[in-house]
């Protein structure tokens, strides 16, 4: 229905809709682009926000993990903790109270230089001579049984970072302290201790960070007004404070592989951006939440300015165009009318010519066309006949050796006379070949007689180059009755005796070879010849396979009865069949002829 209308249209209100529609599809198109072009530039824009929130926090956190790895190191290595712990040593109780008097005003200076920082650090001894002092030195015993106590033993690094867990408290049974009391969240770090000299376990050392002083607060990193940011340990769980729970919950850790990335995930039919990365000292991925929404609030005003701004710029195209098409509607209308005369056989009409814009200059093109048509048509026919008469003649053509053959025959029963039987028998090879050219009842023939034709042709040609010349076919009996062109090989076998021979000294070769494969008819003629150049080779088989006898000079390259035998095997079975050259300098040449195998 809508087709039918478009249909009934007139002419102004048809140009002025195509007009429309191929101003509005690169308009619409550039909108689009630009308006993902100011998405991606706003996502972009997030996402260096992100990274810079995310570089912040990171270095923050590795700066709290450098300083706790630093002091791990400089405790375990301690000489008095390593000779205190040592089994093989038994201390008075002065000397306990003396290193635990200078341990823990070690312990004290290590808090000042880092203030509210470490909340606990102890350790966990396996010399049980020594006695356990409150919050500075227990006996392994009292960790034996813990999950990251095996994981300590098995690892391969004598340093561990724990998982996030509330702060254990070790009383003394005596001591009456509620161990409920104390909530305060950590994350450890453990290391085993071992003297210098083994790997001999002496002991354990445990450093608790607070979470909160871990992270900083994570409200001056924030991401705009819903943007937030927050840490996910190995297991995939949450270990910084977090202003969205509810989204925390849906997000895992499989959803972010690899080291880094950005990634889009929906929550509550909304989109959120979350840019993250990895810290490879604890396998902690921070990730940077950012509402898609908020990313996207300001250029989904700037769409809306754009979308009027085309709108208005397109309403005054549309009427512009109108009011032009109907303008020059006028002049076009004649020039329809004028074409319709052209169309029912009248070359004599003519339009007024006006102006110089292009309908000025159709209406000149118009009435030189009319002029010169009917001149034009009748020279492309005259031409194409003369063309096509001139190629079959040339194609085709043959000589009528009548003449020829009855004296060859009258020189042929001479010679027997004479009984001179060897000249009888060329003059009567001789005879035949002039036999075989004068019938021409069709142009396909079976293969024994093209076969039986190049016999006759060579026994000929041995009477000038005797033991010189040597002839081979293998031709299988089951291809005799198979239909080729006429008169095709023996101009093939030809050149090679002008051109491959030429200068040859030794043996002269050729073979010939048949053979089907599939439905083809494969012909090769082979010869030990000079060969040709591989760069005249190439022209040669171009020339060939495009059919373009402009690739090639053929007087100069000698080969007029191969173009000839090619252009006739293309215009009887078409393009796809035909000749190609195989050759190589001082190896020979082959000649290689395909055809359709029929019968």
């Amino acid at each position: 229905m809508a087709f039918n209308k478009l249909k009934g249209l007139s002419i102004s209100w048809k140009f002025t809709l195509i007009y429309f529609v191929l101003l509005m599809v690169p308009t619409v198109f550039i909108g689009i682009s630009e308006y993902q072009n100011m998405v991606q530039s706003a996502k972009q824009q997030s996402d260096r926000n992100s990274s810079e929130r995310i570089f912040q926090l990171k270095q923050n956190i590795l700066y709290t993990i450098k300083n706790a790895e630093n002091i791990a190191e400089e405790i375990v290595f301690s000489s008095e903790l390593q000779a205190f712990l040592d089994n093989d040593f038994s201390f008075s109780p002065a000397e306990i109270d003396n290193f635990i008097y200078n341990f823990q005003n070690k312990l004290i200076n290590i808090k000042h230089l880092y203030p509210n920082k470490f909340y606990k650090i102890r350790v966990f001894t396996s010399n049980q001579s020594t006695e356990e002092a409150y919050d500075i030195l227990y006996s392994l015993r009292r960790i034996a049984a813990k999950d990251y106590y095996r994981v300590l033993m098995n690892s391969s690094d004598k340093m561990i970072w724990g998982d996030m867990k509330k702060a254990e408290e070790f009383y003394d049974v005596n001591a009456n302290i509620n161990p409920k009391q104390n909530k305060s969240i950590v994350i450890p770090l453990y290391e085993r201790i071992t003297p210098v000299i083994s790997n001999q376990l002496i002991g354990v050392l445990e450093i608790d960070i607070l979470i909160e002083k871990m992270f900083g607060d994570l409200n001056d990193l924030r991401l705009g007004e819903q943007g937030f940011i927050y840490v996910l340990d190995r297991n995939g769980k949450t270990i910084s404070p977090i202003r969205n729970s509810r989204l925390a919950e849906q997000i895992h850790l499989k959803m972010f592989p690899g080291a880094n990335g950005v990634k889009e995930i929906r929550f509550n039919n909304q989109r959120h951006r979350v840019e993250y990365e990895t810290i490879k000292e604890t396998d902690y991925k921070i990730l940077a939440v950012v509402p898609e929404k908020e990313i996207l609030q300001e250029v989904i005003k700037q769409k809306n300015m754009l979308i009027y701004i085309i709108l208005a710029g397109i309403s005054a195209v549309f009427l512009v165009t109108f009011l032009t098409t109907n303008f020059l509607f006028a002049r076009l209308k004649v020039l329809v009318k004028m074409m319709k005369r052209i169309q029912s056989g009248e070359f004599d009409v003519r339009v007024e010519e006006r102006g110089n814009d292009e309908i000025g200059d159709l209406a000149r093109s118009f009435n030189q066309m009319a002029e010169k048509l009917e001149e034009v048509m009748l020279n492309l026919i005259e031409q194409e006949t003369a063309h096509r008469d001139a190629e079959i003649r040339a194609l085709q053509s043959q000589i009528n050796p009548h003449f020829l053959f009855n004296t060859l025959e009258s020189l042929r029963m001479e010679c027997e006379l004479r009984e001179e039987y060897d000249l009888a028998d060329v003059l009567t090879s001789l005879g035949k070949l002039f036999r075989y050219n004068i019938k021409w009842t069709n142009r396909l023939v079976p293969f024994k007689q093209e076969i039986e034709h190049i016999r006759n042709y060579v026994t000929v040609m041995k009477v000038r180059h005797r033991e010189k010349f040597q002839f081979h076919e293998d031709i299988p009996e089951a291809l005799l009755d198979y239909l080729v062109i006429k008169m095709m090989l023996q101009p093939l076998v030809e050149n090679c005796f002008y051109h491959a021979f030429k200068n040859l000294e030794g043996i002269w070769k050729i073979t010939i070879h048949g053979r089907v494969a599939g439905e083809n008819l494969w012909i090769e003629i082979t010869d030990n010849g000079v060969g040709i150049e591989a760069e005249r080779l190439e022209r040669i088989n171009r020339g060939l396979t495009s059919g373009n006898d402009s690739e090639i000079d053929k007087k100069t390259e000698g080969f007029i009865g191969l173009w000839n035998v090619d252009k006739r095997i293309k215009m009887q079975f078409g393009i796809e069949y035909g000749i190609t050259l195989e050759s190589a300098i001082d190896l020979g040449t082959k000649i290689v002829i395909k055809l359709p195998a029929a019968h």
